[in-house]
């Protein structure tokens, strides 16, 4: 058996419910509300509670802590604190307290009380304001890190897509943020921009070197609106929670976080550093950067939604054989970051088996799931990505991944593009309303790409999982696409101004390195590509012989078959679209036509080997 194969052995299958199987698996995607979790209470639990005493509580239901902090601090290996109903205003601001709250017990669980809403708020009600002309300013002296990178102290990149900060947003990263009736203001960096929607920090740098050159020292906070009659809250809490590195097997359920002033270097508002944890029904809204983060293997995502994030909704930095199942990605990066280097509904980083199903990216200003720098066997499956403002999913120099049953629609940008990443297998995709942005070259609903990285040389070049040899850069994550299957696959109405459905496009013809199609072993079949205006080039890829600096392109379907002889049973449906506002298929033809799902790709997706069917249900 094929290491591949195993790979989609190990991957968790989608079990649909009752009826014809057709149902979208994403409905149900991300956390219950706040409160409505109801985990059984273990004997001997510890208890908090806001209304409890840290003095003079003893941990049980009836003389309860008054803190998390406190309950967590006398649990033990194994133990289970739980939270009654409220407010906790807990966790860390400054370097000191870049961990929050830390839970340093194995097999530990911190949970809600069952049918109790828990949250956890990184603000607080500021209530004393003074009207300064136009505005209104109040006292705020925390000093915060303002540092554009995740590196405290570093400057940010002048490199063309590392540099963090659009000069358009200068504010991105800072931290500081202010809520009137529970709606986040704007940032603005000078007074005079301050209207009854912005706040101002006024203050100054610290005018240190190093790690502290971006601490930045405040002294008021102004807005434009008059506070009188509304709750104003500024968030005075810059971290919620760490499962501490040395931990297995820590449990977090059935919370919500919101309102943490992260910065950049802090990574993200809760924490997964240890291995074998598991986030479950919690629910992250309204944090100044990151949400989540994982950089330990063996951690789980279980129906957790993260949305109104600064930066990331989620992230996993070398956090192998990671799951993410049923969770909700949305409105992330408010703040406005370059769309690269870093940023959006999830970025996944120099991971090893990442497996990602029954979810939902949506309305992330920048790419919904972003797979980068060496991650090994992503595993898609089961997922919509909805309105993303960038890409929709992208895989890029990484290897041997799957995307199969996945809707991507309205992406402005390329839908489902995979640049520089070998072994993929995409099956039974459905790319609707993608591409036809202007304002970005090589723009296209369903792309594959190849540019000119490499591995190598060891030690000079950004992308490679340090934790690998040469070796390894060799044979299996080589960064040059090869091996690809596109199958089932639908791209149905492209934007105006989309210059073609489909690519296979190879940019190092510029350099006089460019390979021909045959290189690429690529096979594809039964794909279903729509358009009502024909593109300047419908489809673009690699010549079948080199003869010049530029692809080959074919103007219709029957010539792209003729060309290369791929896709024989795929179609071309000109004016009317083949998906129906469902986004399925309606023609019994073109799933007619389709290939029958192979063994391993079935059981992934939940229907029978076998089937014929062109796009994904839903």
């Amino acid at each position: 058996m094929s290491r591949f194969a195993r790979r989609v052995q190990q991957a968790v299958p989608y079990t649909p419910p009752s009826g014809d199987g057709s149902s979208d698996p994403t409905i149900g995607a991300g956390a219950l509300t706040v409160g409505s979790a109801s985990y059984s209470v273990p004997g001997g639990a510890i208890f908090a509670s806001p209304s409890g005493n840290d003095t003079t509580g003893n941990g049980t239901q009836g003389n309860p802590y008054k803190t998390a902090t406190k309950a967590i601090s006398v649990l033990g290996a194994g133990g289970t604190v739980v939270l009654r109903a409220g407010v906790y205003h807990e966790g860390g601001v400054g370097q000191a307290g870049i961990s929050g709250v830390e839970i340093f017990d194995n097999n530990s669980t911190l949970q809600n009380y069952p049918g109790e809403a828990v949250w956890f708020d990184g603000s607080s009600v500021y209530s004393s304001w003074t009207q300064e002309g136009s505005n209104w300013s109040t006292p705020f002296t925390i000093t915060m890190d303002h540092s554009p990178t995740w590196t405290r102290g570093a400057d940010d990149s002048t490199v063309p897509y590392y540099g963090f900060i659009n000069p358009s947003y200068p504010c991105a990263s800072w931290p500081e943020m202010v809520f009137v009736d529970g709606v986040q203001l704007t940032q603005v960096s000078t007074l005079g921009a301050v209207t009854v929607s912005t706040f101002y920090v006024a203050g100054s740098l610290t005018g240190g070197s190093g790690a502290t050159k971006y601490d930045f020292n405040p002294t008021k906070i102004y807005i434009g609106i008059n506070p009188a009659g509304h709750e104003v809250r500024v968030s005075d809490l810059q971290t919620c929670m760490t499962a501490w590195s040395g931990t297995s097997g820590v449990t977090i359920r059935g919370i919500g976080i919101r309102r943490y002033a992260t910065s950049m270097p802090m990574a993200a508002c809760l924490k997964t550093s240890g291995s074998n944890a598991t986030v479950e029904n919690v629910w992250i809204e309204d944090i100044a950067t990151s949400g989540i983060n994982s950089t330990n293997p063996n951690n789980t995502f279980r129906h957790v939604t993260s949305i109104r994030c600064g930066n990331r909704g989620f992230a996993a930095y070398r956090s192998d054989d990671l799951t993410l199942e049923s969770v909700r990605a949305e409105y992330n990066n408010y703040e406005h970051f370059n769309y690269a280097p870093e940023c959006g509904g999830m970025k996944v980083g120099a991971c090893r088996r990442v497996t990602i199903f029954n979810s939902v990216f949506s309305n992330n200003y920048a790419k919904g799931l972003w797979f980068d720098v060496s991650v090994d066997e992503p595993v898609v499956y089961n997922c919509n990505f909805i309105d993303n403002e960038h890409y929709g999913i992208f895989y890029e120099i990484s290897a041997n991944g799957i995307g199969a049953n996945l809707l991507v629609k309205g992406s402005p940008n390329c839908g489902l593009i995979v640049n520089n990443t070998d072994n993929m297998r995409l099956w039974n995709n459905t790319v609707v309303d993608c591409g036809g942005n202007a304002q970005e070259s090589g723009v296209r609903p369903f792309a594959i790409y190849q540019d000119n990285r490499r591995p190598f040389p060891a030690g000079a070049i950004f992308g490679r999982d340090t934790r690998q040899g040469d070796s390894y850069y060799t044979t299996t994550m080589t960064w040059v696409i090869d091996n690809i299957e596109i199958y089932n696959n639908v791209v149905a109405q492209p934007r105006s101004g989309t210059q073609g459905v489909f690519c296979i496009d190879d940019t190092e013809r510029s350099t006089g390195d460019a390979r021909l199609l045959a290189d690429y072993h690529a096979s594809m079949n039964g794909n279903v590509f729509h358009w009502v205006t024909q593109p300047a080039y419908p489809y673009i890829l690699p010549p079948a012989t080199l003869g010049g600096a530029n692809p080959a392109t074919y103007s219709s379907h029957t010539a792209f078959v003729s060309g290369t002889g791929l896709d024989t049973n795929g179609s071309q449906i000109v004016p009317t679209s083949p998906v129906d506002g469902t986004n399925n298929v309606t023609s019994s033809t073109l799933h007619a036509n389709a290939t029958g799902l192979p063994s391993d790709i079935a059981a992934l997706i939940g229907q029978p080997t076998g089937t014929k069917h062109a796009g994904c249900w839903r």
